[in-house]
């Protein structure tokens, strides 16, 4: 199912990119196995620190969010507000007091709580312990909900006025239409407004279960010590299930063209279609072809030719922008 590829794919990217301490030039042993509970673990041992890192993935992310756009974001965001005895200040406090860090969030395909923290005591069991408790007993408190929407609707005010960010949302409605993709992760105005704190507990109640959970982590443990990490961090999870794939993306029948109004001097230009998915065997080679292109900012092909030696026409420019052919004054 494609929503198993999401997940497994997922739970690879946070393997790989935390893997920090694995041998140079070799790929990480990959561990994996299943909770009692039904949770999918993958773990690498990197023993040269005394760091663990750990990231929860839960297919929830906003493609679930159904007509109430930004409700995933705030149901993830919400995780790290207070749970069981504890407010939103003694969970932070508890992360803090041992130099651990904590963040739950959420985009399109998946909503992810992260963690990393020594491995030596106590600071691994206060971690650990705050953790778990957080994703098994969030309050979800009228008080923090209302500060933490509130919030998010003078963000969004703020997006209004940055033609990237419209830009960008108009062309995700361009290309996914009715998709859920189309959608922004973090919701409108007019979604956000509504939004009530009894649409987090249910969402949380559907998609925060053990079935619906894998379980990345990589640090200096052995085996069963990360078993007993995995199950100590789930255990108190619903067993669940989880939900029914998406329905594929339809492909773009024409081309579209789309001028937006903005009042701003500087334009912003947009192009894009379907791509591939994660999995595909080109998926890596064309990240790293377009990487070398233009995604990687001022040391791409793009920035070299185009701002570098194309965009500095006077001395002045080219105190921001160095080009070899005029000295900054």
């Amino acid at each position: 199912m494609r929503t198993d590829r999401i997940r497994i794919f997922s739970t690879a990217c946070a393997l790989f990119g935390l893997a920090v301490a694995s041998a140079a030039g070799a790929g990480p042993a990959i561990k994996t196995w299943e909770t009692t509970k039904g949770a999918r673990v993958f773990f690498v041992a990197a023993p040269d620190l005394p760091i663990l890192d750990v990231r929860l993935v839960f297919d929830a992310g906003s493609a679930r969010d159904g007509k109430r756009s930004g409700l995933a974001s705030l149901t993830a965001n919400m995780l790290t507000q207070g749970a069981g005895a504890w407010d939103a200040d003694t969970v932070a406090e508890r992360i803090e007091s041992v130099g651990a860090q904590f963040s739950a969030d959420a985009d399109r395909d998946m909503a992810t709580l992260s963690l990393r923290t020594l491995t030596q005591q106590p600071a691994l069991d206060e971690a650990l312990e705050t953790v778990a408790e957080s994703l098994s007993e969030p309050r979800f408190d009228a008080a923090d909900f209302e500060r933490m929407r509130e919030n998010r609707l003078v963000a969004l005010r703020q997006d209004e006025q940055d033609p990237g960010i419209v830009g960008l949302r108009a062309i995700y409605r361009r290309i996914f239409g009715d998709h859920p993709y189309a959608a922004n992760p973090v919701g409108t105005l007019e979604t956000v407004s509504t939004i009530r704190r009894e649409d987090l507990v249910e969402f949380y109640r559907r998609y925060y279960v053990a079935g619906n959970a894998v379980v990345a982590i990589v640090g200096a443990l052995s085996q069963e010590q990360a078993k007993d990490l995995a199950k100590r961090l789930t255990v108190g999870l619903d067993t669940g299930e989880p939900p029914p794939a998406l329905l594929p993306v339809p492909d773009l029948s024409d081309p579209i063209l789309e001028r937006l109004d903005f009042p701003s001097t500087q334009t912003h230009i947009f192009a894009g279609q379907l791509g591939m998915q994660r999995l595909d065997p080109d998926y890596f080679p064309l990240y790293v072809g377009n990487h070398i292109l233009g995604g990687s900012g001022l040391v791409s092909l793009l920035m070299d030719e185009v701002r570098k030696k194309r965009g500095c026409p006077t001395a002045s420019t080219a105190t921001f922008y160095p080009c070899p052919s005029v000295a900054p004054s």
